[in-house]
């Protein structure tokens, strides 16, 4: 089967770049046959890949150790759900992965995209396949995964054991798939900065942003499961350089989604959406970078290899062509109007960005810094989790703050009479909530001031909501269906508002809160800790597939008198020669019970760290209130087509106007 994955991998390097070179020409000599032939190629790109791809998956299923990469990342006894996740755990194997996920994307737009466009629908696709063509050339010469092992062997390396988690089957491809939605705004934006159509370039790349934004921040929310549960620290986000790696591009994605908002309805931020949406997809690039250079250590990172360098040329490349592209069509990208007030929603959308950028541009900056320290004075830095919140909590609270100022103000004016109103009740209520959290809860400042932007962003949602009601709504349930329908995004907006507030809350309390006692326990002896008993009722050695399980038996009682098990334990893998620990959680609204089993001695005295983490519900909480709020505002429109054009179509005559003026 080998050979038949090898042939599909050179047909997709021949098709990508057939496919790149027929759309080109075909757009620049206005050639139909040549841009069809490009459409066909890209196709068939997908289908080689796909091809490839069950090769390899096929191949890590039977576990045939004639693949390299089989033989490193799989073993015999190794389940097979964790043998099919072996495949995006190595290098060439995730370069297989993300390379076909960006050609199924450009599959599905060259099937979606409906333009009156067609030149820019072609150069975009050219972009797509042109970044598809990079990965699979790297595959084909740097990183083959079809690759055979040197010498044949009867078993492999084996997973490590700490990736050997639920979590890991789906993570890696979810983060992938991110990248690759984040391809089709990358190149739409370039197409636009080509082609000069911004509006109809913006109106399609909205919903596949949604998309990259949604997909990726789910991957990076089951990356910060994975570690919770996994690593036994007691924690889910550590700033690791890799883990930073995947945030950028968020953020930036976010700060794209806000200019691209405020750019369709009151003509502003077009430079800095076409920026941040450039700049996204050249931090997914950065992500490479960080995984494949082997300048990091990181667990999320491959060992050292040329391949990232190809990344970082990449990426650097992409901040060449955005900052040539930008200046040449400046003209084209002033905005409509001068913004007529401070006090209005695109000027709080337009600090909210700027806020998104800082925070990602001092991530970047700590990301760095060490290694750029090492390069240049041969000294080493550590930068630990101290300069992040030292970094995060102001510009964090700018963004929370212009975050919920917004809903309450209207575009290009200045506030009406009710919207001050709402702005002195929701700051009222905000105020309340900040003294009652220093005087009455005794909690710092910080968690006081992420209390007060909840309440102050609620009752801003809350007002905005009831005064959209009452402006569109009747009695007739018909009205209440058609509003739900038509106002759906700022509905979805809010409520991804309202999960943020929820979730920045969660984290400030179970950063602040948390609490952690190392305690030795004989067999049968109890210890009291935060209004809990916790009994040690056994220590137990039980075989395993693959493994030996060693698990402290410990018996959690609650104030209410309620009695929980909990069995953490410590795990040895025969195969890899190495232990994991397996925290064992005990979950309430209130807070999370984390025990983690460390060691014991030949006198049954057993070690323990228990932890207790206020606000982890909040969290997670808030994640699945973004969540839902994305799906909501991603979910494909119907009959609203013409609504959203004619803002476009607005925009659009007041810019040819603009410069018509100018011109005379």
């Amino acid at each position: 089967m080998r050979w038949l994955g090898e042939i599909a991998l050179l047909c997709a390097f021949v098709t990508s770049i057939l496919a790149v070179l027929s759309l080109v020409m075909g757009v620049a000599c206005r050639h139909a046959a040549l841009r069809k032939v490009g459409h066909i190629a890209a196709g068939s790109t997908f289908v080689s890949l796909t091809i490839a791809s069950g090769v390899l998956l096929h191949a890590f299923y039977g576990k045939d150790f004639d693949f390299a990469c089989v033989q490193q990342y799989t073993s015999q006894d190794l389940a097979w759900p964790y043998a099919l996740a072996a495949m995006w755990i190595g290098q060439a194997g995730s370069l297989q992965l993300w390379s076909w996920l960006t050609a199924a994307v450009a599959a599905g737009f060259c099937l979606r995209a409906r333009s009156r466009s067609e030149s820019l629908t072609c150069v975009a696709l050219a972009i797509m396949m042109a970044f598809c063509a990079f990965l699979i050339t790297t595959m084909v010469f740097a990183a083959d995964p079809m690759a055979v092992s040197v010498s044949r062997a009867l078993d492999g390396d084996g997973m490590s054991a700490v990736l050997q988690h639920p979590a890991m089957l789906v993570h890696p491809p979810i983060v992938f798939f991110g990248y690759a939605l984040w391809t089709v705004p990358f190149a739409l934006a370039m197409a636009a900065l080509i082609v000069g159509d911004f509006d109809e370039a913006n109106r399609l790349a909205r919903g596949w942003a949604l998309c990259g934004w949604l997909t990726l921040g789910a991957g990076i929310l089951i990356g910060g499961y994975w570690a919770y549960n996994e690593l036994g620290w007691g924690g889910y986000w550590n700033w690791d350089p890799v883990e930073n790696g995947s945030l950028i591009p968020w953020l930036l994605g976010t700060a794209y989604l806000h200019a691209l908002m405020a750019w369709r309805r009151s003509g502003v931020l077009q430079k800095t959406a076409m920026a941040t949406g450039l700049a996204t997809f050249g931090c997914c690039n950065f992500s490479a970078f960080l995984t494949r250079s082997g300048i990091f250590s990181s667990l999320h990172a491959f060992s050292q290899s040329p391949i990232g360098w190809l990344f970082l040329w990449l990426m650097l490349t992409i901040v060449g062509a955005t900052i040539g592209l930008i200046v040449w069509r400046q003209r084209d990208l002033r905005a409509v109007r001068a913004l007529s007030t401070l006090v209005c929603r695109e000027a709080m959308i337009m600090l909210n960005c700027g806020a998104l950028i800082l925070l990602a541009g001092v991530i970047v900056i700590g990301t760095l810094l060490p290694t750029m320290a090492a390069w240049l004075s041969g000294s080493k830095i550590v930068v630990g989790p101290e300069f992040y919140n030292r970094a995060v909590v102001p510009v964090g609270f700018a963004i929370l703050i212009t975050t919920a100022t917004a809903p309450l103000l209207r575009w290009r004016q200045r506030p009406t009479d009710w919207q001050r109103r709402g702005l002195l009740i929701s700051g009222g209520v905000a105020s309340i909530a900040m003294v009652a959290t220093r005087i009455g809860l005794r909690q710092g400042w910080i968690v006081g001031g992420l209390l007060a932007c909840l309440c102050f962003g609620f009752t801003a949602s809350v007002m905005a909501i009831g005064h959209d009601f009452r402006q569109h709504l009747g009695s007739s349930l018909t009205r209440w269906q058609r509003l739900a329908r038509s106002r759906r995004a700022l509905y979805a907006g809010l409520t991804i508002h309202l999960g943020l507030f929820v979730f920045a809350l969660g984290l400030g309390v179970s950063s602040l809160g948390s609490e952690r006692s190392e305690v030795t326990l004989p067999i049968g002896e109890a210890v009291d800790l935060w209004g809990r008993s916790i009994r040690l009722s056994s220590l137990t050695e039980t075989p395993a597939a693959g493994k030996r399980i060693v698990a402290a038996n410990l018996v959690l009682t609650d104030r209410a008198g309620a009695e929980r098990s909990l069995s953490p334990a410590q795990h040895y893998h025969w195969h890899r020669r190495e232990w994991t620990t397996e925290a064992a959680i005990d979950a309430t609204w209130q807070d999370d019970f984390y025990a983690v089993l460390n060691s014991s001695d030949l006198n049954d005295n057993v070690r323990l760290t228990f932890l207790r983490t206020p606000g982890m519900s909040l969290v997670w909480l808030g994640a699945w209130m973004m969540g839902a709020g994305g799906l909501l505002a991603a979910w494909p429109r119907t009959g609203q087509r013409g609504a959203a054009t004619l803002v476009d179509q607005r925009l659009l005559q007041m810019q040819m106007g603009s410069q018509q003026r100018h011109a005379a």
